[in-house]
């Protein structure tokens, strides 16, 4: 259970975070959550696909981290081995809360990054730290993220350029976390009238899509991974 509470320098001058780059629960294990702002990037390393929240019906984007719900072939002992590493799992137990019309730091009291152990927040004068400010920074981007990721979503459903995707398993594969994913139709996106082409390019929309098609190329270091790593290996941190 969570217990997210407003950083406040007075009442929780003392507290420490262990900013350790891990997957938890509320992150998404087995895939991650990305933004717009770092496909350029995690195109390159990640498998990534629209997935649609259960709630919302709206879609959102993730980077595959396995072909296990609960695993994450770029991890080992805790410490990410992709040269990317997403800015959900760089913001560590932190995250934006709003206090009145202004967003505010928070954080979940009751992760285990949060202790006795890490770095602090405040300094003795109730100032707040480098790592605070960096954190902040991060969800901050994460919070920009979430914004560009609806004028995406809008513009790429505008041209019904979204579709359910059925992926081929190697023989032997494990079938649990490669379902309900979306992705680009390539023979839409090809067939676009010049308009509407003229409109996702203006907008970025159009260089996303490339780099989401791309970014399936990737498919073949979770087959890869699987096959390589111990099983005791397989499943991320908690």
């Amino acid at each position: 259970m969570t217990n997210i509470v407003i950083l406040d320098s007075k009442r929780n001058r003392d507290i420490k975070v262990a900013f350790e780059p891990r997957l938890t629960p509320q992150d998404g294990l087995g895939h991650i959550q990305v933004f717009p702002s770092e496909l350029e990037a995690a195109h390159k390393e990640f498998p990534v696909f629209f997935k649609k929240h259960s709630g919302t019906g709206q879609f959102f984007l993730v980077a595959i981290l396995s072909l296990q719900e609960n695993g994450n072939i770029f991890s080992s002992d805790g410490s990410w081995d992709s040269r990317y590493i997403p800015l959900m799992s760089r913001r560590g137990p932190c995250m934006i809360g709003r206090s009145g019309g202004s967003l505010s730091l928070c954080v979940d009291l009751n992760d285990a990054r949060v202790g006795e152990q890490g770095q602090r927040l405040f300094d003795e004068q109730g100032f707040t730290t480098d790592i605070a400010k960096e954190a902040a920074g991060i969800l901050f981007l994460i919070h920009q993220g979430k914004i560009q990721s609806d004028h995406l979503m809008d513009a790429l459903n505008a041209e019904s350029l979204i579709e359910p995707i059925s992926v081929a398993y190697p023989k032997g594969a494990p079938l649990c976390n490669l379902q309900g994913l979306y992705s680009i139709n390539p023979r839409k996106l090809q067939d676009l009238q010049p308009d509407p082409l003229q409109q996702l390019n203006r907008s970025g929309a159009l260089r996303s899509a490339y780099l989401l098609a791309s970014s399936a190329a990737n498919l073949d270091k979770l087959w890869q991974g699987e096959e390589q790593m111990p099983n005791a290996d397989k499943s991320s941190e908690r």
